[in-house]
C-alpha cells in the first residue's frame, strides 16, 4: 500500500482493532454523540477523537452482519473491524492468499468473505466511496482510554503536581483535562506522623471538673525574668487556657497548689480530674500525696 494509492472507506478485517470503527459517517445509522473519555490511539502514538457511536452493516441481503456500537472516529483512514465481530457472534476468519472468507463455528456456513487488494484484505459489499488521500494509512488502531491527572498520580505512586505536568508537557502521558490535582488522602496520610484521635464521647459540663496540665522547659533562649520553664493549664469545659513561668522545674508542684487554691476561692470549684503527660514531675511524691489529698485522681 502506497501513500499515494487511492483510499476507500469499505471494511478491513485488523485483528490489532478492539473496536468497529468507521470515519465515514454515511456507514453508520442511529448514531448518538460520545460523551466519553476514550481515544483511538494508532500507529504514531496519535490519540483520534471519538465523535459518534452507532451501527452498521457488511454486506448486504441474507449474507449481511449486523455491527452494534461503531465508533465514529473522522479522522481514522480505514473502517477496521475484526476482533469485536468474532467475539459478538459465533463467527470466525479464514484468511488465505487471494482472500478470506467468514464462517459460522457451529454450522461452517460460509457468511460473508473479502478479497486481497493491494496488500490489504477488503470486505465485499462495502461503501464504493473513494477520495484522493495522500496521508499515511494507518493498518494499526485500539481504542485507548484518556484518563485524568489523578489517575496518573495514582499510577505513577503520588508524585508531586509538578512532576505530573513535566511528564504531560514531554508527552510521556495524555490526560483528559488540564486542571489541578484534587486533594489526595493517601499523600495527606503519608505525610501524617501521628495516627488521629480517637472519637471520644466523655463530654464535660463543669467548669474545672477535669484540667489539663503541659510543661514545657527548659527554653532555648532565658527570658527577661529569667524564666525557663512554663506550663499551662487548660479547663476542658471552658477551654480557658492560664500560663504560668517559672525558674526551676519543680516549681511546677507550687504553681499546680497556687492554681488550685485559686479555683476554690475565686470560682467555689473543685478540680477532680488532673490530666499531664508521664513527666517525672508529675511522679514526684510531693505532686502525688497532694492530688491524693485533694481526691484529684490524676
Amino acid at each position: 500500500m502506497k501513500l499515494s494509492d487511492i483510499q476507500d472507506f469499505a471494511w478491513h478485517p485488523d485483528t490489532g482493532a478492539t473496536d468497529h470503527m468507521t470515519g465515514n459517517a454515511g456507514n453508520l445509522h442511529s448514531l448518538t454523540p460520545y460523551t466519553g473519555n476514550d481515544g483511538v490511539m494508532v500507529g504514531n502514538d496519535n490519540i483520534l477523537l471519538i465523535t459518534h457511536i452507532g451501527k452498521a452493516t457488511i454486506g448486504s441481503g441474507d449474507s449481511s452482519i449486523p455491527l452494534n456500537d461503531v465508533l465514529l472516529v473522522l479522522d481514522i483512514k480505514k473502517d477496521l473491524s475484526i476482533s469485536k465481530l468474532t467475539s459478538d457472534y459465533p463467527l470466525k476468519f479464514e484468511f488465505d492468499g487471494p482472500g478470506f472468507v467468514i464462517k459460522d463455528r457451529i454450522t461452517q456456513r460460509i457468511v460473508a468473505g473479502g478479497r486481497k487488494q493491494k496488500g490489504l484484505y477488503i470486505f465485499d459489499g462495502g461503501s464504493p466511496n473513494k477520495i484522493l488521500d495522500k496521508d499515511p494509512t494507518v493498518l494499526f488502531s485500539n481504542r485507548f482510554r484518556q484518563v485524568n491527572k489523578q489517575c496518573w498520580h495514582q499510577r505513577l505512586g503520588h508524585p508531586h503536581q509538578k512532576i505530573i505536568d513535566y511528564l504531560h508537557s514531554q508527552k510521556f502521558n495524555t490526560s483528559s483535562q488540564s486542571q489541578l490535582l484534587d486533594v489526595c488522602t493517601s499523600c495527606q496520610m503519608r505525610k501524617s506522623c501521628r495516627l488521629p484521635f480517637l472519637q471520644s464521647d466523655n463530654n464535660i459540663s463543669i467548669p474545672f471538673y477535669k484540667v489539663h496540665c503541659d510543661l514545657w522547659g527548659p527554653a532555648p533562649i532565658v527570658s527577661r525574668d529569667k524564666f525557663w520553664f512554663y506550663a499551662i493549664f487548660v479547663d476542658e469545659f471552658t477551654n480557658f487556657t492560664w500560663l504560668f513561668s517559672f525558674r526551676y522545674k519543680y516549681d511546677l508542684f507550687d504553681t499546680f497548689v497556687q492554681f488550685h487554691n485559686y479555683v476554690s476561692c475565686q470560682f467555689d470549684a473543685k478540680i477532680r480530674i488532673f490530666q499531664s503527660d508521664e513527666g517525672g514531675e508529675f511522679a514526684a511524691k510531693a505532686f502525688t500525696d497532694f492530688l491524693t489529698a485533694k481526691s484529684i485522681h490524676h
